[in-house]
């Protein structure tokens, strides 16, 4: 559910556009596609922390492996997501870190992006070859995996930075930027950079706040949703179709489940919350059974991602899930829920909101949920509570074919951050 608020302009300093120097960097980590357990990300981590060098305090990279996080509360367990991550916690990783300091006393905004990439399932079907790692400008638009998610969103928060970095007589306190890895499998990388802060002495609860660039359609997302997978499979006597019914197909019980899973999921959420909305996203993307067409099928599988809101735990959903097969006379149909999963988030009183509602170009914002999971959670768990998630792009084109940023859009950002965070740290 999203709600209005508006809120009269304040007195902000005068425009600055920014200029967009940031697209050539852009272009450079497209290109090295820097996808989970790439090459392209060993690369990208020094690319950045060079640009970082040349206008922050001071930059750092910062390696880990996630071994050593498997007994913090946000821990995910990436290996068992699949055959494909099986060795993750072999893997070294790497984060890279930006610091400015203003020089006068004030909060510390920790600036959250990351530089992983989605994998790419269907390169062919790009309108051009190879466009997905192309960062060619098409229009007035930048294309290639993570164009939206979120290289544009890292790359503006680096080039604002810089901004203040030149110009500390304006503002007070401390700017902290985290480029991480591992967001696109849960958010591992997140958890290593508040570890990193912690022990460094920069993270100041009391008086942090944080925002996350990742691409939200406009909406300044105070709320981000939980995710869990479960995996479902039904069973069924196969015998010769000739004098088979129905009910010696489990591929009908499969279909019963995911066209009823709207009415199944609500009240499961129902069940949970007691009263309220019960928004929550769900996707089928996996279905496996059969090999010869003239045979029942006599097992189903089918693998699902839900998105839930953040006012609910899994370990509440998930039974409830379950009940709810059962209620509607599934019972048979057995479900597992994978390790890898995690909470939503949802910050109240927001003072990062309030800034970009108030410097916004129209003197009014949006303020909503992102109807995805985030890094935004693992904020809370360190003791930064306001957390908002804002960035440039749409989230509907993350993860798709011909992935793309507008340059307009980069550049309403870069302005609109500029003058939120100068609002934030005015002296």
């Amino acid at each position: 559910m999203e709600t209005s608020r508006k809120k009269t302009v304040m007195s902000t300093p005068p425009s600055r556009e920014l200029s967009l120097s940031q697209v050539p960097l852009m272009q450079d980590l497209i290109r090295e596609h820097p996808v989970y357990g790439s090459n392209g990300q060993v690369v990208c981590a020094k690319k950045i922390e060079h640009a970082l060098s040349e206008g922050w305090d001071h930059a750092w990279q910062e390696q880990y492996f996630s071994s050593q996080l498997s007994a913090e509360p946000d821990y995910v367990d990436v290996g068992a997501f699949g055959e494909d991550y099986a060795d993750d916690v072999g893997r070294p990783k790497s984060n890279v870190y930006g610091f400015i300091d203003s020089g006068t006393d004030g909060p510390t905004i920790i600036l959250n992006g990351h530089y992983d990439v989605d994998i790419v399932s269907d390169p062919h079907l790009w309108a051009t070859s190879d466009g997905w790692r192309s960062g060619e400008i098409v229009g007035d638009k930048i294309v290639g995996r993570g164009s939206s998610d979120m290289l544009g969103g890292l790359t503006s928060m680096m080039k604002v930075g810089t901004y203040f970095a030149e110009n500390k007589e304006e503002w007070r306190g401390r700017i902290l930027l985290c480029a991480v890895v591992d967001e696109e499998i849960g958010g591992n990388g997140t958890i290593h950079s508040f570890r990193t802060l912690e022990r460094l002495g920069y993270l100041d609860a009391t008086d942090s706040v944080g925002l996350i660039a990742e691409p939200t359609s406009s909406i300044i997302a105070t709320r981000s949703l939980g995710f869990m997978h479960m995996q479902l499979v039904a069973r069924r006597r196969s015998q010769h179709m000739g004098s088979a019914t129905k009910m010696n197909n489990s591929l009908y019980d499969m279909i019963d489940v995911v066209s009823g899973f709207d009415g199944i999921l609500d009240a499961a959420l129902l069940s949970v919350l007691g009263s309220g909305s019960t928004e929550a996203i769900y996707n089928f993307g996996v279905i496996e059974g059969g090999r010869d067409a003239a045979i029942p099928i006599g097992q189903v599988k089918a693998e699902a991602t839900i998105f839930y809101p953040p006012e609910v735990e899994k370990n509440q959903l998930q039974p409830a899930i379950i009940h709810q097969l059962g209620a509607k006379g599934l019972e048979a149909i057995s479900v597992e829920f994978s390790k890898f999963g995690f909470r939503g988030h949802s910050a109240k009183d927001s003072r990062v909101a309030d800034a970009l509602i108030g410097t916004s170009s129209s003197g009014e914002g949006v303020v909503g949920t992102l109807n995805s999971p985030c890094d935004a959670r693992i904020f809370s768990t360190y003791g930064v509570e306001d957390v908002v998630v804002y960035g440039p792009g749409r989230l509907e084109d993350a993860h798709s074919i011909d992935e793309s940023i507008s340059l307009p859009a980069l550049s309403r950002y870069n302005e609109h951050l500029r003058l939120a965070l100068l609002k934030l740290l005015k002296k």
